[in-house]
């Protein structure tokens, strides 16, 4: 036909067999459905391959002059544009022609966003390795915890939270040295010293803020001093688990390199954050506890 001549098209006798191809073949450029299929119909197929593949730009045919379908349709399938019954060969082409070009749009932006907010945390963590290289070693050991701890959760969508990890000291550049050593170390601090080291999350937070696509990372960071039970800073009403959970994961891997940096053993480390277990959400205390398991065998010989 001639529309085979000028696209790469595969057709579907139903919307389930649609979506199997879209599961099979991977993202297409446009997907366009009928709204009246036996059995799912069109608004059911494009809020599925919504969900199924996001980028996808789709379109619907309908013959039905129903207000709702084409609310329906709207609302949550996201429809680019509707083409009536009968529909003539050219309009159909010119209408993919512009589905494509809006895919090729959606899909640059994207690229481009990406590769903006990856070359914005790496910028930041180079200027925190070259300004301060034992942080940077920390944020690095921090990231490995939370790939431990994520995976002892079952969390599958995990970059924000190494993430948070990586730039959860970057705010540290604005503190004095010496009082961060003697942090991170974990020396006796008074508690005006322990508030103004607390500074380094708003620091990192309003730092990070502004940057498109870290709003989440910077909320988390902003949080990462903040106890479970709802003491700590910044000193407002949020607790629990209306903490954000980069902020409750950081909490718990922060301590505990502070403390093992004072010379205890990682098994000791573990017994004093158990003993303060109201500042941390037990459920990671628990996830992390359990990434040690086997390491602290005690053997007994005669």
């Amino acid at each position: 036909s001639t529309l085979r001549s000028k696209f790469d098209l595969d057709t579907a006798a139903g919307g389930e067999e649609a979506l199997g191809m879209l599961t099979a073949n991977g993202t297409y450029a446009v997907i366009v459905s009928d709204m009246r299929m036996t059995g799912m119909d069109g608004v059911e197929l494009l809020v599925q391959a919504k969900l199924q593949s996001p980028d996808t730009v789709r379109m619907m045919f309908t013959g039905n002059a129903d207000q709702q379908t084409a609310v329906d349709a709207v609302n949550h399938g996201d429809i680019f544009r509707f083409l009536n019954k009968p529909c003539e060969s050219e309009e159909l082409s010119g209408a993919l022609t512009s589905g494509i070009e809006q895919h090729r749009l959606i899909t640059a932006e994207k690229d481009l966003l990406e590769n903006t907010l990856q070359g914005s945390i790496k910028a930041l963590t180079d200027v925190l390795a070259l300004n301060n290289p034992d942080v940077f070693g920390r944020t690095t050991r921090f990231r490995h915890h939370v790939r431990q701890i994520a995976d002892e959760m079952g969390l599958t969508v995990t970059w924000q939270l190494e993430d948070v990890a990586m730039l959860s000291l970057i705010g540290s550049i604005a503190i004095r040295e010496d009082l961060l050593k003697r942090k991170l170390h974990g020396e006796s601090m008074s508690f005006d010293e322990l508030a103004e080291f607390s500074l380094h999350a708003k620091v990192g937070a309003d730092l990070l803020g502004p940057i498109p696509r870290l709003e989440n990372i910077a909320e988390a960071i902003r949080y990462q001093e903040k106890n479970f039970d709802g003491s700590g800073h910044p000193c407002d009403d949020v607790k629990g688990e209306a903490i954000p959970l980069g902020a409750r994961l950081i909490k718990v891997i922060h301590d505990f390199d502070v403390f093992e940096s004072s010379g205890d053993s990682e098994q000791a480390v573990l017994g004093k954050l158990k003993a303060q277990a109201h500042f941390y959400d037990p459920t990671v205390l628990s996830a992390f506890e359990n990434t040690f398991d086997g390491q602290f065998d005690i053997f007994i010989g005669c």
